[in-house]
């Protein structure tokens, strides 16, 4: 997923729910690379329409951020 971002219009801190993720926890990656231990929050919410997944980047920018979700065991990736 790509947000975009300008002086007028940081990005704070995205939070991010996937409906219907049906799968463990996902590993997040940010412009391509791995996020620093302690700055993502990722965790599943069971429902009876399924599993989403909810995910937390605590990060600051002014420039345009990519996210980016993979499943465990997965070559799909969610841009």
């Amino acid at each position: 997923m790509k947000l975009q971002a300008s002086d007028d219009s940081p990005i704070f801190n995205p939070a991010l729910v996937v409906k219907n993720w049906n799968a463990d926890p996902a590993r997040v990656t940010v412009d391509g690379r791995a996020v620093p231990a302690g700055t993502v929050r990722v965790g599943t919410i069971r429902n009876l329409d399924g599993i989403d997944l909810a995910v937390f980047v605590q990060q600051q920018t002014t420039k345009p951020m990519e996210i980016t979700l993979t499943a465990p065991n997965s070559r799909i990736q969610s841009p």
